[in-house]
């Protein structure tokens, strides 16, 4: 169920914090959605609004990869040649290793992608999996709406560069805070996959090296946080991912997307910003 703004407001004051003028100072498109999954409860800004996802598509793309690893579909340490045509834009490294003909196993193109957001990694795991098509299948199987998963990383990028004002207001690739978290909510409680893929989704998301100052960014030292992270120029400055609290006190869903902040705002402290405030809500 979706929490109003105000109870919402409310909610975090009572924690001392208000959540409300961390986005309205950021200016720009903010969305905040976070859930404790033990429970259920749940607190949302802008939790229906879609947001460009940028690279948090590549979570749900690890989700069906692993689908079809826990088929017998894929092998983690299947060899998979990358074509010079699977080469995309922005982040491409592949650990310096990159050329036409060069083979990877899928479990080091899974780790490229989670753990470097590696674009080209993404894409070649679109085309072992079935593409945007299949990955927006499985998360129509999992009861998933709010999330649509439509071209490959390439194909984002060449949208972009034929006219950025038509990126900025296309709506493919997009999600919804309260989507996500619905989704990160379902794969922390093993409805995704089977418990071999979730530990090892889990652990990639846990040692992912991109966004420190965002989500982790003001949370204590040692909280450990799941999550995979999104940028894109001004179109996209996200996190989302699972939280771990203190003591045994569960685990919480969250996912904040931003857009077009205002000139001289850090979209990264505004996400560790809101990042507290939830923290702070269930950690006391």
């Amino acid at each position: 169920m979706r929490v109003a703004p105000l109870l919402f407001a409310m909610s975090f004051a009572a924690a001392g914090q208000n959540i409300e003028p961390i986005a309205r100072a950021a200016g720009g498109n903010v969305g905040l959605s976070a859930v404790l999954i033990d429970s259920g409860e749940h607190v949302a800004v802008h939790g229906d609004q879609h947001f460009f996802m940028a690279s948090v598509v590549k979570f749900p793309v690890a989700l069906r990869v692993l689908e079809l690893v826990d088929a017998g579909k894929l092998r983690l340490d299947e060899m998979v040649p990358v074509r010079q045509s699977d080469r995309a834009p922005g982040f491409s490294s592949l650990g310096g290793r990159f050329k036409a003909g060069a083979t990877f196993s899928i479990r080091e193109l899974l780790e490229f992608m989670m753990l470097a957001s590696d674009n080209t990694a993404c894409d070649v795991l679109y085309r072992l999996s079935g593409g945007p098509a299949a990955v927006q299948a499985r998360l129509q199987a999992l009861g998933i709406q709010g999330i649509r998963v439509d071209r490959t990383e390439k194909q984002i990028a060449a949208a972009d560069s034929a006219s950025h004002t038509r990126f900025l207001k296309d709506e493919r690739d997009t999600a919804s805070p309260d989507a996500m978290t619905a989704l990160l909510a379902k794969f922390e409680r093993g409805e995704a996959l089977k418990p071999v893929s979730t530990e090892l989704l889990r652990d990639l998301m846990e040692r992912s090296a991109t966004g420190p100052n965002r989500l982790k960014g003001q949370l204590p030292a040692g909280t450990v946080v799941a999550h995979k992270t999104g940028t894109w120029g001004d179109a996209a400055m996200n996190d989302v991912g699972i939280i771990t609290l203190p003591g045994g006190k569960g685990h919480v869903a969250i996912a904040v997307f931003t857009n077009r902040t205002k000139a001289g705002v850090d979209p990264e402290q505004t996400i560790a910003e809101m990042a507290r405030a939830v923290y702070e809500k269930w950690a006391r």
